[in-house]
């Protein structure tokens, strides 16, 4: 299996980032395994309102194109977008796969100031 970074520019731009995300992975090796930056899809700034310039709506439908794409070029992806999910926005990572897969994990926030300090959240067994 080889191993391939995606080096993209992240702009608020969904169909600029999907677009840049399948030229990077046209023509690569059946089953590379491809890792793309935080907030590929959706895009990503890192200040207050991001959310505000969020489009969920188009960022799911990149996320299921990416995934078509991925699983016709028989690859592995990691990549981010920003989400809603249950009325909650997520910074999320989802893995696609040869087979069609999607996964999705959820960045814990780790973020020091303004938001309080350090803390880690651990889910309850």
């Amino acid at each position: 299996m080889l191993l391939a970074a995606a080096q993209l520019p992240v702009r608020m731009d969904v169909t600029a980032n999907l677009r840049d995300l399948s030229a990077a992975i046209v023509g690569l090796p059946p089953h590379t395994f491809v890792v793309a930056p935080e907030g590929a899809l959706s895009g990503y700034l890192p200040e207050a309102g991001l959310t505000g310039r969020l489009d969920d709506t188009r960022t799911w439908r990149a996320i299921e194109e990416a995934c078509r794409l991925v699983a016709e070029a028989q690859l592995h992806l990691v990549v981010g977008a920003c989400v809603k999910v249950d009325s909650v926005w997520r910074n999320s990572a989802f893995y696609m796969g040869p087979a069609g897969e999607l996964q999705r994990y959820d960045k814990i926030n780790l973020a020091m100031s303004p938001r309080g300090g350090p803390r880690m959240t651990f889910p309850q067994d």
